[in-house]
């Protein structure tokens, strides 16, 4: 069997046939390609036999289908890409789920595939099934329980935002309505505000849920653009702003004088800010103060968020972007959300291949 890197440099006529080669006779390993954004170009019996899809069914689908839930909120298949055009060749054993669901340990070997003018064209991913000792085979079986609990998971969250999203339109009608009645008891505009901002935080939750059910089913997909980034901070910040004035906190915004411009979905990078900004006003005791902030660091753009808040363990640094984490989880200390927004976020920034951390200052 030949190495990826063997036909790197083939033409597109001669890849596919050397790839139809590898369809018939590598039966004993999984071996297809990708495109650069991660959707399947070839499948060869070795997949259809480890993987359990058709290759009518497959191509064209998302390659992060086949990573477990906590590999895709860990952001591993963008990853993986990014890592593989960095050093050239990248093998690493891992969880990977069939077409069933289930889960088998294997061996993956991800190598990229260059043009005429070393410009990688496509990924040879061979994934080599390693479940067969019986200590592994135990393994999988404790991992499938695992994986079925998270299917089930996954439905629920599907089902709940769904069935969360019915009786939110008639409340928002209805706030709509009591807002434009004319009245002078302050008690009815009051309670009308009330009500109306926190409908808003229903929606941007149940929003939230729906969108963290599409990654996990890989069916979010990104319209990018070439958009100038003030804009897309500014719209977030006017976004955000009555929540943070709710919880009557100082906010700065501070941009460059010139534009930046950047390859994004612009939507969704405001979504992004957004979340950044509602998970500093909620997490910071009333009166704190947020910074938002632009700027050009080499070749990068950074957006910053900075705030005076309840701070975050050392510990709880490293996990602070996987999904249903909170700073404080205990109910008496409870500043609402499931813990979702800052793994929404942390996905969207990986699908643009960007990346988001975390930092605390020390005193």
């Amino acid at each position: 069997m030949m190495n990826a890197n063997d036909y790197a440099h083939l033409s597109s006529q001669e890849l596919g046939e050397r790839f139809e080669l590898l369809a018939v006779d590598a039966k004993e390993y999984a071996i297809y390609l990708i495109d650069p954004e991660g959707l399947l170009l070839c499948w060869n019996v070795g997949a259809h036999r480890a993987l359990g899809y058709r290759a009518e069914e497959i191509i064209g689908q998302h390659f992060s289908r086949f990573f477990t839930l906590e590999d895709i909120m860990a952001g591993l298949p963008a990853r993986e890409l990014r890592n593989a055009m960095a050093t050239a060749h990248v093998e690493t054993e891992c969880w990977q789920v069939r077409k069933d669901g289930t889960r088998f340990w294997c061996r993956v070997t991800t190598t990229p595939l260059l043009d005429d003018k070393k410009q990688t064209r496509s990924f040879a991913r061979v994934v080599h099934d390693l479940t067969e000792n019986d200590a592994l085979v135990a393994q999988r079986k404790r991992a499938d329980g695992l994986a079925e609990a998270n299917r089930s998971k996954e439905e629920f969250m599907a089902l709940l935002s769904h069935e969360l999203r019915s009786p939110l339109s008639p409340i928002r009608n209805a706030v709509s309505i009591l807002r434009q009645i004319r009245t002078n008891d302050p008690i009815i505009e009051q309670a009308a505000s009330i009500i109306g901002r926190q409908v808003e935080v229903m929606v941007r939750l149940v929003d939230d849920l729906l969108d963290i059910s599409r990654i996990t089913k890989g069916k979010l997909r990104l319209t990018k653009e070439q958009v100038e980034l003030r804009g897309v901070v500014n719209a977030a910040a006017e976004s955000a702003r009555p929540f943070i004035e709710a919880r009557k906190h100082e906010f700065s915004v501070e941009l460059p004088t010139t534009p930046v411009w950047i390859s994004a979905d612009p939507a969704r990078m405001e979504q992004v800010i957004v979340n950044l900004l509602n998970n500093s006003a909620k997490y910071s005791d009333t009166g704190g103060l947020i910074r938002l902030t632009v700027n050009e660091e080499g070749e990068e753009a950074v957006v910053r968020v900075s705030d005076k808040g309840v701070g975050i363990a050392p510990e709880m640094l490293s996990h602070i972007f996987e999904l249903f984490t909170q700073v404080d989880g205990a109910l008496g200390r409870s500043y609402g959300g499931l813990g979702i927004g800052l793994a929404l976020a942390s996905n969207l920034v990986e699908m643009h291949d960007g990346r988001l951390t975390a930092t605390r200052e020390t005193a």
